[in-house]
């Protein structure tokens, strides 16, 4: 998933490609969550607690382009920017 969502980010044409790719990413950074869960290194957080603790922390921020961030922030986040 990481490696599909990286190439459709950067070769993407479309907002709803690059969308695609980011939100392939995000999926497949959960599942390492997940997995840290079950191996009992990390507390569980919901899906929406893990976006928005990415954006909050910056990992946002040079990953995606601005309109990507901002649309990931808008959809995922339970604190969206206005």
């Amino acid at each position: 998933m990481m490696e599909k969502g990286a190439v459709l980010l950067r070769h993407g044409f479309t907002f709803s490609e690059r969308m695609e790719g980011a939100e392939l990413e995000l999926e497949a950074l959960f599942h390492d969550h997940l997995a840290a869960v079950l191996r009992g290194t990390e507390s569980r957080r919901s899906f929406y607690e893990f976006v928005t603790d990415l954006d909050t922390s910056g990992r946002f921020d040079g990953r995606y382009e601005k309109d990507v961030s901002n649309e990931l922030n808008h959809r995922y986040s339970n604190r969206p920017r206005r």
